[in-house]
């Protein structure tokens, strides 16, 4: 899976491996009444290949179907992000039912867990190396939803003025620029003995963001943006919060991605 080539940052349609510390996340002690953040100490985990794919319909669990990339060093797992993105424009909320499916994009990302890092998280008994290790195995736990509601994304649009969206979609974004939100509930977890898979289903996402998402789908190949996902960090065992993967994407061309 190396559909989306990594660069150096300068060519249109590519990745490149970015430094967590561009993220600011939650930090201790007492982040709820606090409120402190400060950059991220790295990433656990590295950004190692991504694809983009033209799809019928939704993919869920599109790693079962995919050959993990060929690395130079042994990985003991990896953690998989499937976003899903749609291409059609989302009924109106006022005289349509909501769609969960269509046509659209599947832009995967793949993360190795070496066999040191497997190690670390699995003798963790506090931060974030112990919470990855209770989120990979939140299905042998009484309350998966629990662990699975943690995951964040951060998204910081860096160039939001000059891609060409409406006004409308400029405010939006800006309203979320850098800020972390939740990917609950539209989200799916897949347990497998290789791999863990996080399906974000955009197609869910509010009739606000699809709207505008759709309306910008033209202007989508000149956004520049760094993307970060976290899990999140909620009493002082869990902090301070690391970004788990992050990579930065320049001009994502969703019309060259290969058919499903």
């Amino acid at each position: 899976g190396l559909t989306l080539k990594q660069g150096t940052g300068t060519e249109p349609n590519t990745w490149k491996p970015l430094d967590g510390s561009v993220f600011n996340v939650r930090t201790g002690p007492n982040y709820a009444v606090n409120k402190k953040k400060a950059p991220s100490k790295g990433s656990l985990l590295e950004v190692a290949a991504m694809d983009s794919f033209r799809t019928p319909a939704r993919v869920n669990n599109i790693a079962e179907h995919l050959r993990m990339p060929e690395l130079p060093y042994p990985v003991a797992h990896w953690f998989i992000v499937n976003f899903q993105i749609p291409n059609y424009p989302p009924p109106n909320p006022l005289w349509g039912a909501k769609k969960k499916d269509g046509p659209g994009w599947s832009v995967v990302v793949y993360c190795p867990i070496t066999p040191q890092t497997w190690a670390q998280c699995s003798t963790a008994t506090a931060g974030a190396h112990a919470l990855l290790w209770r989120f990979l195995h939140a299905d042998k736990e009484s309350n998966p939803d629990e662990l699975y509601d943690r995951s964040k994304l951060i998204v910081q649009m860096l160039n939001v003025e000059d891609v060409g969206m409406s006004n409308t979609t400029v405010k939006f974004v800006k309203s979320l620029n850098s800020k972390p939100v939740l990917t609950r509930p539209t989200h799916l977890v897949i347990h497998a003995d290789a791999y863990t898979e996080l399906d974000v289903i955009v197609h869910d996402f509010s009739y606000v963001a699809v709207s505008g998402l759709n309306s910008s789908i033209g202007v989508v190949g000149n956004m520049k943006y760094n993307l970060a996902l976290v899990l999140e960090g909620k009493s002082d065992d869990e902090l301070p919060e690391v970004v788990l993967g992050c990579a930065y994407t320049n001009q994502l061309d969703l019309t060259k991605a290969v058919p499903w």
